[in-house]
């Protein structure tokens, strides 16, 4: 079993299970996720925000467009069928249904929305480790440096003066 008590935002927002429950698709996720918030009030910061994220990432047609947008694409599916275009197999193991169920069809979109919100954030989660990496380097002391005479002189870059010859 999962240690939900160790989950992050980017965990719940690609957990399955609890997507389930988010767009109460399955009762006993909702049921599972329902009893487990509220034993974990500790954690309810990291489930809104895994919310958010979730509501700012999904797409939700309303149910004529999406009905019009599945027959387009049935009959964009059938124009490409052997019927259709004069060949024929005979092998009825191959025959493939290109029927996608409401639920099938969110669940693929939502999964796709999901992992593009996670690329998202890691990335921006890099930029902002590489712009603050970029940032101490930038206002970090310059050690002493040792001149052959035994002489030490600091070196201050911010100021550099320069000139043609």
């Amino acid at each position: 079993m999962k240690d939900y008590i160790l989950y992050s935002v980017e965990d719940f927002v690609s957990d399955e299970s609890y997507l389930r429950y988010y767009f109460r698709e399955e009762v006993a996720a909702i049921q599972f996720w329902a009893e487990w918030i509220q034993q974990h009030p500790e954690k309810l910061d990291i489930i809104i925000s895994a919310n958010n994220y979730i509501d700012a990432f999904a797409i939700r047609l309303p149910e004529p467009e999406f009905e019009q947008e599945q027959q387009r694409f049935t009959e964009a599916l059938q124009a490409l069928s052997p019927e259709s275009t004069g060949t024929s197999h005979n092998n009825s193991n191959r025959t493939i249904s290109y029927q996608t169920t409401h639920s099938q069809h969110l669940n693929i979109l939502r999964t796709k929305l999901i992992a593009i919100a996670v690329i998202l954030l890691l990335v921006a989660g890099t930029l902002v480790y590489v712009l603050k990496k970029r940032e101490a380097f930038s206002q970090a002391v310059p050690a002493p440096t040792s001149l052959h005479d035994s002489a030490e002189v600091q070196l201050h870059t911010d100021n550099i003066n320069q000139q043609s010859f």
